[in-house]
């Protein structure tokens, strides 16, 4: 999954930052949901949810300005194969099959992106035991 606002991405390869537009990776791999799994996602503007998150930036940033939000994207890949229709790896997630996955964010601009460590690599394998704010799995970014 990538969220890009600018232009139609069509390949389901990451590719390495910087880039020359804006895009978010949660996850860029080449998952394949024709064959097994589901991507599910969803936005939530629900109280409980903001405040926790909002609580989670503020205390990985706590010399910043407090943040606020206004909704919450979630997103769950569950038991996704990878490109083309292979199920034999489901629930792997450094992109078997294809390039590993890339996770982060790209301003657009060439100067202002992060790329998680171990991403583009199959380390990325082990995102969900690492994190820049102490919690498992968890990256924050403001």
């Amino acid at each position: 999954m990538v969220i890009c606002h600018i232009l139609l991405l069509y390949s389901y390869t990451s590719s390495p930052f910087p880039l020359s537009y804006p895009i978010i990776a949660p996850y860029w791999a080449d998952v394949d949901t024709r064959g097994t799994g589901s991507v599910y996602y969803r936005e939530t503007s629900s109280a409980s949810i903001i405040s926790t998150v909002a609580s989670h930036v503020s205390n990985a940033f706590p010399s910043q300005s407090p943040f606020y939000a206004t909704s919450v994207v979630i997103a769950t890949w569950y038991r996704v194969g990878y490109y083309n229709r292979h199920t034999d790896k489901v629930e792997v997630s450094n992109g078997f099959g294809g390039t590993p996955a890339q996770v982060g964010f790209n301003a657009g601009d060439n100067t202002n992106y992060y790329a998680v460590p171990g991403s583009e690599t199959s380390s990325i394998v082990n995102i969900e035991t690492t994190s820049n704010v102490g919690v498992a799995g968890m990256w924050v970014f403001k």
